[in-house]
């Protein structure tokens, strides 16, 4: 999983085609565990990895939630419900498919009419992004390994640009997808964990942690094209960062693993804390994304919790406990890094 910090080697070979983005002067060192889950949990999610189960054969994602299950080494899909009942899985897509190590994952839309629909999965054991077509479970239809050193999530813009956080490298890399060229590189200055892109405008945001573990966000103009960063939310004191996402009012969610919340980010400068998410039931949140309903809006948040081996589902924007998949869930889940709905709000 997240391997050591030797890999900025390779990072600073990649400054050559950074847009003028700058390796640090030296590696910064993180205490943070080889999962990028916080420091605290790390004993707690210590678990063997089964062998697994069945390739998902439907012939197109209606309406599934895509789990990182990092436990078990596989991507499972879970029927969604009006329930909010998730025992309905369908497969999953595993190592016979390109899956070894499961982190964060995404599921990007191209086009006005929202019909190209891609699953992203970042693998950083095998130091790949994989990308799987609609309805496609048994191959990936696309590998990305340029430029990528421990790429851990991964997000995409409507312009068909795919966006891989390299966590140990300390990078955001851009490629146009379906293409394994890096076009844009971005080192913020420490152990990328998440990026998030407002189409509308080309901001890129960043989020990061330092060689303390404190959390930063930074923003990227035109789409990653420069690589002359602004630092956001300065206002706001973070503790460990995990992923970050922004929904449909142009509001940043950001997942504090230390203060075992999702913090919704707004105002100028994104300085205003104006809601907090999860407060009494995660633990460790490490990723998060949002649905997309019929209006293009959001009304389901959806956070991964590997410390307690749990995805939970929560109201949007109001916050209420809707629903979770657990050790409880058919089957059950073993340090879930990530999950996201086959149509995700996609900004």
């Amino acid at each position: 999983m997240h391997k050591l910090l030797a890999a900025l080697v390779a990072g600073a070979a990649l400054a050559a085609c950074s847009n003028n983005g700058a390796a640090p002067a030296a590696p910064f060192s993180s205490a943070l565990s080889p999962t990028g889950v916080a420091p605290k949990f790390v004993a707690a999610i210590k678990a063997a990895r089964p062998a697994h189960r069945k390739p998902v054969t439907t012939g197109s994602w209606h309406p599934d939630l895509f789990v990182d299950d990092n436990g078990s080494r596989t991507v499972d899909a879970y029927k969604y419900t009006n329930a909010q009942q998730w025992n309905n899985y369908h497969g999953d897509i595993d190592g016979s498919a390109g899956i070894s190590d499961p982190d964060g994952n995404w599921v990007g839309v191209g086009g006005v009419n929202y019909t190209s629909k891609w699953l992203f999965v970042a693998n950083p054991l095998g130091v790949t992004v994989q990308e799987y077509k609609d309805g496609q479970s048994t191959s990936p239809s696309f590998t990305y390994t340029t430029g990528l050193t421990d790429p851990v999530n991964v997000t995409s813009d409507k312009s068909m640009n795919l966006y891989v956080a390299d966590f140990n490298g300390g990078f955001v890399n851009k490629y146009t997808i379906n293409q394994n060229v890096v076009t844009a590189t971005c080192f913020p200055g420490g152990s990328v964990e998440g990026v998030a892109v407002r189409s509308a405008t080309g901001d890129v945001y960043v989020s990061y942690n330092d060689s303390l573990n404190v959390g930063h966000i930074i923003k990227y103009p035109n789409f990653m094209s420069s690589c002359s960063g602004t630092p956001v939310a300065t206002a706001i004191t973070f503790g460990t960062l995990g992923g970050i996402i922004m929904d449909p009012n142009n509001r940043l969610l950001v997942c504090d693993q230390t203060n075992a919340v999702v913090d919704r980010l707004s105002g100028a400068g994104f300085n205003t804390l104006s809601a907090t998410y999860g407060v009494g039931y995660v633990s460790d949140p490490l990723h998060a994304t949002l649905n997309r309903t019929a209006s293009g809006g959001a009304n389901r948040l959806y956070v991964s919790d590997p410390a307690l081996n749990t995805v939970w589902v929560f109201g949007y924007p109001g916050g209420a406990y809707q629903s979770k998949l657990d050790s409880s869930t058919i089957p059950p889940l073993n340090i879930p890094m990530g999950a996201v709905r086959w149509k995700n709000f996609n900004s």
